[in-house]
This record gives C-alpha cells, sequence and structure tokens, in this order.
C-alpha cells in the first residue's frame, strides 16, 4: 500500500455507479501531470501539420474539459509555425454530427487494438514521436 501518495477521484453515472481513484506517488505527480497533457502537444503538432498540408478546416472530437484549450493549442501551434494564426477553420463536433470522425475513430481503434487490425491500418497510419 502507497503512503503519503495523492489520490485523484471521479465519478461515472453511465449503467453502475462507479468511483475510480487513481493514486500517485509525490514524487511523480508533475510528470504524471506532463503526461496527461499530451492531447496539448498532439494539437499543437496537429496545428503545424495542418498548415504544412495547406488544410482548409479542422474538425475535433470534443472533449468537453479541454475544448477551450484545444483553441488555445491550435493558435500555439500556428505561433511555431510561424503564422500569427490558424490559416484554417476549425472547430468541434461530436460524432452523430460529422460521421467523417468515424474514419480516424476506427483506424485509432484498430491500431490501439494491435495484432492483425493494427496491421490492417498500418499503411495509412504515420506515427508522430513527440
Amino acid at each position: 500500500m502507497m503512503r503519503g501518495g495523492q489520490m485523484f477521484v471521479d465519478e461515472s453515472t453511465s449503467g453502475d455507479y462507479l468511483l475510480m481513484c487513481a493514486v500517485v506517488a509525490v514524487k511523480d505527480v508533475n510528470r504524471a501531470r506532463t503526461a496527461m497533457q499530451a492531447r496539448g502537444r498532439c494539437v499543437r503538432r496537429l496545428a503545424q501539420d495542418a498548415i504544412a498540408m495547406d488544410i482548409a478546416r479542422v474538425v475535433l472530437d470534443p472533449i468537453d474539459s479541454v475544448v477551450d484549450r484545444d483553441r488555445s493549442w491550435l493558435i500555439q501551434g500556428a505561433r511555431e509555425a510561424g503564422r500569427p494564426a490558424p490559416p484554417f477553420a476549425y472547430h468541434h463536433q461530436k460524432r452523430h454530427e460529422e460521421p467523417l470522425l468515424w474514419i480516424a475513430d476506427a483506424v485509432g481503434w484498430a491500431w490501439a487494438r494491435g495484432g492483425k487490425l493494427r496491421a490492417a491500418v498500418d499503411s495509412v497510419v504515420t506515427v508522430v514521436d513527440l
């Protein structure tokens, strides 16, 4: 049993009531927080790639708690690419609102499952280590 850590608690009321907690050792809290901000690094890189590819529109699947930060990260990514603002339109839509989000969702699901499913999508996936 860990002593002296920090506990982070969330709940789910979808189906059975669940109360989940993550316990993180004090010495690992900052490193763990940084790892949880991976979406920020990815969205900033996504903005840079969209600029390089001359993309006209970016549609993100929203996570309610980070929608505002997504916008900030897109702007940061554009600035890192030498632009004062993203030269593309961007907004959030839920999967049921934009069926083309299903493509990225399906490919990501197959990649995460590994094995034959990962092999099936390997030719359309580019992995960028951030």
